[in-house]
């Protein structure tokens, strides 16, 4: 069947896309952003995966570009994050692929329902994958009271060495949110392991921007490198929670 937009689409078999609220005249980006959804479900099913890495990255770049603050396009950049876990998965980037799928959870928590059948074991091993549980502040009692930063899963009131950011790319401001200099901030918590590499995210507080600014934060702080926590000299994985702002500069 082919894809037409504006209604509940089917990705072939598997996905539901909804198309964006826009004007007329942005109808035929909105088009281009389905195909985009649709040339990577084919090129995962072929098993290109650098191919179906790359465009999934851009079909989520083209959503998030157009998706304004409104929620109607969580479920597609859900749909984006999870094409391109499996387009990782598939390249055997374990870690950038579960992050991805962490995010997909954190945008539509229903896409795990969905069926990865088609695209192989490493897919279905995905699909296991169920969101961290956190306490109210976002780690289970653990977090110093007042401010951000991070404290060791395993190590009560022990004194460490936090973990500090070595690398830190900014995030990319979306361009219709920016046109309707629209504000936000995401509250995220990740573990940050002994590696200093960030895992197992999830979306705390989301203040303005609706679901574009989440999959920006997600796929920003996927990126950042810490020298990791130390507890008596030693690297250690810790809890840590993390706002990402998207001010407007007038």
């Amino acid at each position: 069947m082919p894809l037409k937009s504006g209604s509940r689409l089917m990705i072939p078999v598997l996905f539901l896309a909804s198309a964006l609220p826009l004007l007329s005249q942005a109808q035929p980006l909105v088009d281009k952003w389905l195909a985009g959804l649709r040339e990577t479900d084919q090129k995962l099913r072929a098993q290109q995966w650098e191919a179906a890495a790359k465009r999934g990255r851009q079909a989520g770049e083209e959503i998030v570009d157009l998706a304004g603050t409104g929620e109607s396009p969580a479920y597609s950049l859900a749909v984006a994050a999870v094409f391109r876990a499996i387009a990782e998965a598939g390249l055997g980037h374990q870690d950038d692929a579960e992050w991805l799928w962490d995010s997909a959870l954190n945008l539509f928590p229903d896409i795990a329902k969905t069926s990865v059948a088609p695209y192989g074991p490493a897919a279905a091993e995905l699909r296991k994958r169920t969101l961290r549980t956190v306490g109210a502040d976002g780690n289970p009692a653990l977090r110093p009271a007042g401010g951000e930063g991070g404290v060791p899963l395993d190590a009560r009131g022990k004194d460490i060495e936090p973990p500090r950011i070595v690398r830190q790319p900014r995030p990319d401001y979306p361009k219709a949110l920016r046109l309707l200099e629209a504000g936000g901030a995401i509250v995220i918590s990740s573990i940050i392991g002994s590696d200093g590499r960030p895992r197992q995210p999830v979306v705390l507080n989301a203040h303005g921007g609706g679901p574009a600014l989440k999959y920006v934060a997600l796929d920003t702080l996927r990126q950042w490198r810490f020298e990791p926590a130390k507890l008596d000299g030693k690297p250690v994985a810790v809890y840590y929670v993390i706002t990402v702002n998207f001010q407007v500069k007038k």
